[in-house]
């Protein structure tokens, strides 16, 4: 895990959901395509609120590693 997502995953435990998802979408495009990446976006996503957003960031992760059981928690948890 880079510094980076670190950084955004303290934000998240911190319930600091918007500055997460500010960090996530200025990141390098370096960190888009992988599954972890786009999870932990989805996840600032969800705590800042855009539901629709974050369900879209976990169908592009699932996409890259289908059948992920974290992944597919996470979409589950954010469509209920």
């Amino acid at each position: 895990m880079t510094p980076e997502a670190r950084k955004i995953e303290a934000l998240l435990h911190m319930g600091r959901g918007e500055e997460a998802v500010a960090m996530a979408d200025s990141l390098p495009a370096r960190e888009a395509p992988t599954p972890e990446f786009l999870r932990l976006r989805g996840r600032a996503l969800r705590a800042a609120g855009r539901m629709f957003d974050a369900e879209t960031s976990f169908r592009e992760a699932l996409s890259l590693a289908p059948g992920n059981p974290g992944l597919l928690a996470d979409l589950s948890t954010t469509l209920l």
